[in-house]
């Protein structure tokens, strides 16, 4: 991966401009729904201080006065961004992925309170919700998007956890959501002509 620099003072990292604070790096990328390049302007009026954006066919606005870099498939390059700023918190956790067409619910849980009992604080990330086991928070899909993963992630370690056990659904594997998470163990349940 190519290392590039933006020199400011970045307090958070966003995808979505109306999560987009003061002092955030922007980042913006063609998505399944919306592009988020139409939400530059957007972004930094509130308060975005760089812009890390997909140069594929698009043109940088010169009236857009913050620091700016264009990059090459960036939504394929987001998950790896926001594992620098986090701090590659997967690095840190002992992080298992589990993948296949039927039960990563079910194993992912089951890993999780295997090691809650040896006295190991996990975090899931999966269907059911995102969380510790008694306080999961509910989720819209079985995969974050790959900001939101690393930012979870490091969320878990800040709150002492030592493993994570996530589902890994073929549509997160797909679209990226989890690239820059380096695994510890990857398990596979099963494969049926159901998956994607």
């Amino acid at each position: 991966m190519t290392k590039y620099v933006i020199k400011a003072p970045i307090a958070s990292i966003a995808s979505d401009s109306r999560l987009v604070e003061k002092n955030s790096l922007f980042v913006a990328y063609p998505g399944q729904y919306s592009d988020g390049r139409a939400y530059i302007a957007e972004a930094i009026k509130k308060g975005a201080v760089a812009v890390v954006w997909d140069e594929d066919g698009f043109t940088w606005n010169p009236d857009w006065d913050v620091k700016n870099i264009a990059i090459p498939q960036l939504k394929l390059q987001a998950g790896h961004i926001a594992s620098q700023f986090y701090k590659k918190p997967s690095t840190t956790l002992w992080t298992i992925g589990v993948t296949g067409t039927n039960g990563k619910t079910s194993v992912s849980h089951w890993l999780a309170q295997a090691f809650d009992f040896l006295h190991r604080r996990t975090a899931v990330v999966g269907t059911l919700g995102n969380g510790f086991l008694e306080s999961l928070e509910p989720t819209i899909n079985t995969t974050p998007g790959p900001i939101e993963l690393q930012k979870t992630l490091a969320r878990y370690l800040n709150a002492k956890a030592s493993v994570v056990s996530m589902e890994v659904s073929s549509h997160g594997l797909d679209q990226g959501r989890l690239n820059g998470v380096e695994f510890d163990v990857a398990v596979f349940t099963n494969l049926t002509q159901d998956h994607l």
